[in-house]
């Protein structure tokens, strides 16, 4: 192979290395998860809410207004973006329950069960 040759096979080959790697940062930053809960309290609940640690503000019930998260099922949040969350639980009575910092930095799995609130539940 003829030294022009060569140059020009490494100067595409740079390019396609730069072209790859200015395309990971895109990727991670589009990566969205899954939280999936599972209600293992003994317990009804009626609603949950969702917030970045940052945010300050709660929002909307994720469950919506006709929906009830009934013991021994799963509700899933989806397409949220990786970082740290806080999570609030409210049983029929209104007794809420907040869980702050919760990474999310994959698709994940919560059992929330009383031990488990008891252990995390903010006082």
């Amino acid at each position: 192979m003829s030294t022009k040759a060569r140059k020009t096979v490494l100067a595409v080959s740079f390019a396609l290395v730069a072209i790859l790697a200015s395309a990971i940062p895109v990727a991670a930053q589009s990566s969205h998860y899954s939280l999936q809960m599972e209600n293992k309290t003994g317990y009804d609940l009626y609603k949950v809410y969702f917030s970045s640690v940052s945010s300050g503000e709660w929002g909307e019930d994720q469950l919506g207004p006709q929906r009830i998260f009934h013991d021994e099922n799963t509700f899933t949040l989806t397409g949220i973006s990786p970082g740290r969350y806080d999570l609030m639980f409210v049983d029929k009575g209104g007794a809420s329950c907040v869980v702050r910092n919760v990474p999310i930095y994959s698709n994940r799995y919560l059992g929330v069960s009383l031990g488990w609130l008891v252990d995390n539940c903010e006082a």
